[in-house]
């Protein structure tokens, strides 16, 4: 794999390397990479097929901020040029595919431009403390209770940040709202953070270390695509797989997935819900965009839907 400094060079503009001055001294260096480091786990590298890769991101739970943060990394993953799918009910995890030096330099980057976000998202919060302090607003944040003035305050943040993430993703001219001081500033938090968005906005796409890109390309694992034991014709793929014919009641020998499905039991074969992705992989789509787990994938090559079974009499 090839990634050098040059490649920093985008045809919107000249090379450009945000995020990397961590301060003076080794010591606020060593501060700087620490900090990242407490922001997501970066899984080992996977290279497959026709130049693509694959890498799991998990984030650390940091005070419920995970989930958070995962969201915005998933934001963040379309200005890469990769995907970014969940893979778990806690919205922690973040299985990332693309072309395999594209994952590289988002693996990279994710742990810096994060820190950024967090960095122009603590405004906000003490922007929002000193207003729950003003005298005139003392009526307002008593009335919410000392438990509900902390979820407020989490939940202004948390908005403030996604927004911030949101504008990073923007082009550099992006236009964004002002604050309007006529409304209460409880009530912008998006604006708040689309105004600090802009105010600290970076190249993303250019934040990562070529030498640590590098390195987690060398030290990657290239994984072989599964020989498949039952050969899926190309013209077929994406349409419903059958385990066995209808007139042997026998299964075929071999591994056998049934994927979990919502839907009814049904006595005949139900529309094609399964397609191949670039990745050699089988993409479960039966459920609905608003799943945290639409697009689970298999690696077996035979697949029965739980919903296509006969109803038991």
């Amino acid at each position: 794999m090839r990634l050098c400094d040059e490649d920093l060079r985008r045809d919107d503009g000249p090379a450009r390397r945000p995020l990397w001055d961590a301060g003076c001294g080794p010591e606020r260096a060593a501060a700087y990479a620490a900090r990242c480091a407490q922001y997501v786990d970066t899984g080992r590298l996977h290279l497959r097929a026709r130049g693509r890769g694959a890498v799991r991101l998990d984030f650390l739970y940091a005070t419920g901020r995970g989930p958070l943060r995962a969201e915005a990394a998933a934001a963040l993953a379309a200005r890469f040029g990769v995907q970014a799918r969940r893979l778990d009910r806690s919205d922690r995890a973040l299985h990332i595919t693309g072309p395999a030096e594209d994952v590289a330099r988002y693996a990279v980057a994710l742990p810096r431009v994060l820190d950024h976000a967090e960095q122009l998202a603590s405004w906000p919060a003490r922007m929002y403390g000193a207003c729950a302090r003003k005298p005139r607003h003392t009526e307002h944040f008593e009335a919410l209770g000392a438990t509900r003035r902390r979820s407020a305050a989490a939940y202004f943040r948390a908005l403030a940040f996604l927004r911030v993430v949101e504008v990073l993703t923007c082009p550099q001219d992006v236009v964004v709202p002002e604050i309007d001081p006529a409304l209460p500033l409880w009530e912008q938090a998006r604006t708040v953070g689309g105004v600090l968005g802009a105010y600290g906005w970076v190249e993303v796409r250019a934040a990562y270390c070529p030498a640590a890109a590098l390195q987690l390309l060398d030290d990657a694992e290239r994984t072989q695509a599964p020989t498949p034991h039952w050969p899926v014709p190309t013209a077929h793929r994406g349409e419903q797989l059958a385990l066995f014919a209808a007139d042997d009641p026998r299964p075929a020998p071999g591994p056998v997935v049934v994927i979990p499905c919502s839907g009814l039991k049904r006595d005949h074969a139900a529309p094609a819900v399964l397609r191949w992705d670039d990745d050699g992989e089988l993409i479960d789509e039966t459920l609905g965009d608003s799943d945290p787990f639409t697009g689970w994938t298999v690696r077996q090559e035979q697949v029965l839907r739980a919903a296509d079974l006969p109803t038991p009499e």
